[in-house]
């Protein structure tokens, strides 16, 4: 035990020399010194986020870093640390906003994820981003689009009335290819639909379609919001429809 303990404790100071050093390069004029810095922040994150989540304020300007892998590096910092400390990475919220629409797969898809986690202890906070948020639903990466679908479940389970407003663009989502980002938007329209059921009314046939869908999970989760919206849907698929696939990407 004193033997792990003692490895543990040089891991940790290796890994806090490793950042110190890294934040040397942090600026530097070459961006390809500039992607290397940003890695060891995000190969240090992936096994103590905790250590790294003190560099968040000198990581933030990097997040408008010219070099995609520059970004990709510090957005999944940003993903890491908000999954362990989601109200550390709160106030970095708008950074991260802005790379919603980012050019780099990999960039939107660890935004996304970002205010995923935070939406978790903070969909307060979080809300205040839905309307930037929205064009992410349409993302052409499934999991950009799944990290979004449940921003808005988590805000809508907490604050349903700022959903509202979103409401259509969720149920565009619901023959997402992807099952995930279907069950999410389908469960955000049920938290809606608790308080809001008038909102989620003409969309009842869009639902009623997704009563034969592949996946059990989302079959469930439309009779959920059925139920809370006609008072019906207890048929959880149709016997004529047999299963295939996941729905997934």
């Amino acid at each position: 035990m004193e033997k792990h303990d003692s490895e543990t404790r040089r891991e940790g100071i290796s890994s806090a020399m490793r950042l110190e050093s890294a934040q040397e390069t942090l600026y530097a004029d070459d961006p390809a010194r500039r992607a290397e810095s940003t890695a060891v922040f995000s190969s240090v994150c992936s096994a103590d986020p905790d250590l790294v989540g003190g560099y968040l304020s000198a990581l933030e300007p990097r997040l408008a870093d010219s070099n995609a892998d520059v970004r990709t590096n510090v957005t999944h910092v940003f993903g890491a640390v908000a999954k362990t400390d989601p109200e550390r990475v709160g106030e970095y919220l708008p950074a991260l906003e802005v790379r919603l629409d980012d050019a780099t797969d990999a960039v939107r898809r660890n935004a996304t994820y970002a205010f995923g986690e935070v939406a978790k202890t903070e969909p307060e906070r979080v809300g205040e981003h839905l309307s930037a948020l929205a064009p992410a639903l349409a993302d052409e990466q499934g999991r950009a689009r799944a990290n979004v679908a449940l921003v808005y479940r988590r805000v809508a389970e907490h604050d349903p009335e700022r959903v509202v407003a979103h409401v259509d663009a969720l149920a565009a989502r619901f023959d997402d290819p992807n099952a995930t980002v279907r069950r999410n938007a389908v469960l955000a329209c049920e938290a809606v639909a608790r308080q809001h059921p008038q909102a989620i009314k003409p969309h009842v046939p869009a639902l009623e379609d997704r009563l034969d869908d592949p996946v059990e999970r989302v079959r469930q989760a439309v009779v959920a919001v059925l139920r809370t919206v006609t008072g019906t849907g207890t048929k959880v698929f149709r016997p004529d429809t047999a299963l295939s696939g996941s729905g997934t990407e």
